[in-house]
């Protein structure tokens, strides 16, 4: 459709095109109540037009190839070729699902003229509000907005369906998160439940507030998916039910994300019913995985939110759990892990007259190394993920690794160090040696509002620790004799639970202080070895071994 108005699309049934509408040059569009599946590449594409209103649509099950350089999206705007903006768009009240089809991004309005230094400000889009729509897909685009003036972000629940996501080993690029340009004004994003917001830096004109921040790789840290929905790992992800709010949980009644979440659902909008060809509701068993706050190596695996059969009650089905060797029985159970690494979980739940449905989930035990750096390998090796990585571009020759000296900073992204954030305890362990006599003085490493370690000239420690609730603990040590050129230990530790900081030197306990909580969640940020920001001197030497460890106190219990 192209220089058109009064558009209109209402209650149609689209499947199996390369693209179900494109628009461009036009104004007062509506498209609702849609059902749009099947596509090959794009759901809706928007070009310079105004007054438009998306809701109330359900774009799903994309069928694009699965090779190929064609990427897809379900609602894309761009102003590549255009001369105006796009403005007044309300993108409202959408289901946005993966389902069993491959990722795509979801709603994608790039504005490609500003971000390729093109156009200025006269081509931001203008007045965009996108709520009350639910995105479940594995591409972290799920809500990404270019340079745009007035936008409004809010009340919408983007998610991970990780059954959708592409082959290589990279998660954070299959979770769904909401990225708005930087440079964007009169921004607000508030009330979403999303895995991350990326964009905001304390821009005077933005408001960034209560939004949900959650995650489905760790069960013992908070925003877990288990802890949040009915079966948003383990049920099918083509139900909307599956990613119902869980009854009692932190997003149940709390106004927070897409409302149409907070109903107990057993259809998605759309989408194949729970029934069997003779009427019955269709059995669905569920995991939902508990991790303990408390022991790293317990877990509770609970499958009382299965869906059931009409008639059939809890007390008459059976639970069957196969954990490793070890076999369990009854709706929820307790198990613990003697091993670290990935751990299947497999459930067989077996209905009144012999008719079983199964399901599998994985969990993975943590050791407590989360960074790891070794002179003889010259390799730094992050544990954040299932399996350990090699961090690319920071693997040097076997030796020493150069700090400051005018050496570039060594920086590890957030995602490298996650569970260092919200963590209750941690152990940070460097082996340094200085270069340059006291003038060598300087920081050593940020983790920027986290933590923040320098030498100082008489070689004391000046120490900024800030956790999620208390005021920042700020340490001077004792002095130590850092510029003899001599190796030094230095060991950072911090438990919440013993309320209590330490500074120690090659076994010396140098200083101490108390403070309270878990470590500050994670955000923008990440561990740099030197300061980032290149506003004050760097700590000049050599680092010949690192580690990071969390769950240092935590208790373990034995199988």
């Amino acid at each position: 459709i192209r220089a058109s108005g009064q558009v209109q699309i209402l209650d149609s049934d689209m499947h199996s095109f390369a693209r179900a509408a494109v628009i461009s040059d036009s104004t007062d569009v509506t498209l609702r109540g849609n059902n749009i599946y099947g596509m090959r590449v794009d759901g809706l594409g928007f070009a310079q037009v105004a007054q438009v209103v998306i809701e109330d649509n359900f774009i799903h099950d994309f069928a694009r190839p699965t090779e190929g350089p064609a990427h897809a999206d379900m609602i894309q705007f761009w102003t590549n070729g255009t001369t105006q903006p796009s403005r007044d768009i309300v993108i409202r009240n959408n289901v946005l699902n993966s389902g069993t089809g491959l990722f795509t991004q979801s709603i994608y309005l790039r504005n490609d003229l500003v971000d390729r230094g093109l156009a200025g400000p006269e081509m931001f889009y203008r007045n965009i509000t996108v709520e009350q729509n639910v995105v479940i897909n594995a591409h972290l685009h799920g809500i990404t907005v270019g340079e745009t003036d007035g936008l409004i972000v809010r009340n919408n629940t983007v998610l991970r369906n990780a059954r959708s996501q592409g082959k290589a080993d990279n998660p954070p690029l299959w979770t769904p998160q909401i990225r708005v340009a930087e440079t964007s004004a009169d921004v607000q994003i508030t009330r979403n439940v999303t895995s991350k917001v990326t964009g905001y830096g304390d821009q005077a004109d933005w408001k960034v507030d209560e939004n949900m921040l959650v995650q489905d790789r760790a069960p013992r840290q908070p925003g877990y998916y288990d802890l949040m929905f009915v079966a948003a790992r383990s049920g099918d992800p083509a139900k909307l039910a599956s990613f119902a709010y869980l009854p009692g949980g932190p997003l149940d009644k709390a106004g927070i994300g897409a409302s149409r979440l907070g109903v107990a659902l057993n259809t998605a909008m759309g989408a194949t019913a729970d029934q069997t060809s003779e009427g019955q509701t269709a059995a669905e068993a569920r995991i939902r995985v508990i991790g303990s706050p408390d022991v790293a190596n317990r877990f509770t695996f609970d499958a009382s939110l299965s869906l059931l059969p009409e008639g059939v009650v809890l007390d008459q089905v059976r639970f069957d759990w196969q954990i490793g060797n070890t076999a369990l029985q009854g709706p929820s159970i307790t198990h613990v892990f003697a091993t670290t690494g990935p751990q299947l979980i497999a459930l067989t739940m077996t209905l009144p007259g012999g008719t079983t449905a199964t399901a599998q989930s994985e969990v993975i035990i943590a050791g407590p190394e989360v960074l790891t750096f070794s002179a003889a390998t010259g390799a730094f090796t992050s544990f954040a993920e299932r399996d350990p990585v090699i961090v690319p571009n920071l693997s040097l020759a076997q030796g020493p690794a150069l700090l400051g000296q005018g050496a570039a900073v060594l920086y590890f992204g957030p995602d490298l160090i996650a569970p260092f954030f919200e963590a209750g305890d941690f152990e940070l362990h460097l082996r340094l040696r200085a270069i340059g006599g006291y003038e060598a003085a300087g920081e050593v490493l940020r983790i920027h509002q986290s933590l923040r370690v320098s030498i100082t000239g008489r070689g004391t420690l000046d120490i900024r620790f800030n956790t999620a609730t208390a005021a920042q603990l700020r340490l001077r040590t004792d002095p130590v004799a850092f510029f003899d050129g001599n190796w030094h230990d230095l060991v950072l530790r911090y438990s919440s639970s013993r309320g209590v900081f330490e500074a120690r030197v090659d076994d010396a306990l140098i200083g101490t202080g108390e403070t309270q909580g878990l470590t500050r969640p994670k955000e923008h940020w990440g561990l740099a070895l030197g300061n980032p920001f290149e506003n004050r001197d760097v700590f000049d030497g050599e680092l010949e071994y690192l580690s990071l460890k969390v769950n240092v106190y935590a208790q373990v219990e034995q199988e």
